[in-house]
């Protein structure tokens, strides 16, 4: 299903670029409007795509999603200017969880397609 697709995109670090935690999705969600109980990563996230069942609730979820992204890519931009040689290693994480915030207008088109 497109939420199982969306669930591998935007939660695996190794595809996302960065680790979304459970208390990670409770902000994101509460952040979109929405109070959300703990649970399993997988269960939270597929909470939180039933929660976005219109286009603009889909939008408020995904810029929370991308604000969190962006304080995470700020603490890897830190960490490699405070250390140097630590670039080669969070750079790329950096690339690819700018590249998850560019796909999310493509999310909406495809999901509410």
């Amino acid at each position: 299903s497109y939420t199982d697709a969306l669930y591998a995109l935007l939660m695996a670090p190794a595809s996302c670029g960065v680790y979304i935690s459970k208390i990670d999705i409770k902000r994101i969600a509460y952040d979109a409007g929405e109070s959300m109980a703990i649970h399993p990563r997988k269960r939270m996230f597929e909470l939180l795509m039933k929660y976005a069942i219109d286009k603009e609730t889909m939008q408020r979820v995904l810029e929370s999603m991308g604000n969190h992204i962006e304080e995470k890519i700020a603490i890897y931009e830190e960490l490699y200017t405070l250390y140097p040689q630590s670039k080669e290693i969070f750079h790329p994480q950096v690339e690819k969880a700018q590249q998850t915030i560019r796909t999310f207008p493509k999310v909406i088109r495809e999901y509410f397609a």
